[in-house]
């Protein structure tokens, strides 16, 4: 039985989070931090799967430095804005404090999933 400690990563949900996980990879490989599992949940999933496909976590920090600088708020996610307003409207109705004219509509992914940044062959 090994007595080595091994190092998880647990990357949390949050949209723009996914920035700041991007350099925490970073700073962790300048340190030679070796990564033995790496978990999370939504954006943090993503993140996740890039340093999984990854051959080690310099090449992770690069491709995670490299989607982020990419990306732009919009691209991460697109709402409705027919949705958002509905939702405003139906808060501010029940706060009884205005109409606000919207419809019902849906969030859409805009960022495509088969990136560039994930080797799936290593997932």
């Amino acid at each position: 039985m090994s007595t080595e400690m091994k190092t998880g990563l647990v990357l949390s949900g949050g949209g723009a989070v996914g920035a700041y996980q991007a350099g925490v990879v970073k700073a962790l490989a300048e340190c030679g931090t070796q990564i033995s599992m790496v978990s999370g949940a939504s954006i943090g999933a993503f993140n996740g799967a890039i340093i999984a496909a990854s051959p080690d976590l310099s090449e992770a920090a690069v491709r995670l430095e490299a989607l982020w600088d990419h990306l732009g708020n919009n691209q991460v996610l697109s709402v409705n804005r027919l949705v958002y307003f509905s939702l405003l409207k139906k808060l501010f109705q029940a706060m009884n404090l205005c109409q606000i004219p919207g419809r019902a509509g849906a969030l859409l992914p805009r960022y495509d999933a088969s990136s560039p940044y994930i080797d799936t062959q290593r997932v």
